[in-house]
C-alpha cells in the first residue's frame, strides 16, 4: 500500500517566487506578439522551416490543379478510330 502525504497547512512561497509568476507585462508582450498582424508576420519570418513547408505545399497543390492529364486512356481522340465521315 502506498502512503500519501497530504500537506494541509503548507506555508506560502516566498514573495520573490510569487512575483516571478505575476509578471503581467511579460504576459501582455507575448499576447501582443502572437495576436497582432505584426506579431504573426514576425512569427512566420522567424520560423523558416514552417514557412518553407507551407510554400512547398502551395506549389504542389498548384501543380496538381494546373497540370494536364497526358494519359492516353483519358484522351478520347486517340482511342477511337475516326471514320471517313468524321475526317
Amino acid at each position: 500500500m502506498v502512503k500519501i502525504k497530504v500537506n494541509i497547512d503548507k506555508p506560502d512561497p516566498p514573495k520573490r517566487v510569487i512575483h516571478k509568476h505575476k509578471n503581467f507585462n511579460n504576459f501582455m508582450d507575448s499576447y501582443h506578439k502572437f495576436h497582432t498582424q505584426d506579431g504573426i508576420r514576425e512569427m512566420w519570418y522567424r520560423d523558416k522551416k514552417t514557412l518553407a513547408y507551407i510554400a512547398i505545399a502551395v506549389v504542389f497543390i498548384l501543380l496538381m490543379l494546373f497540370s494536364k492529364d497526358e494519359n492516353p486512356e483519358n484522351n478520347q481522340d486517340n482511342t477511337t478510330p475516326k471514320t471517313e465521315q468524321e475526317k
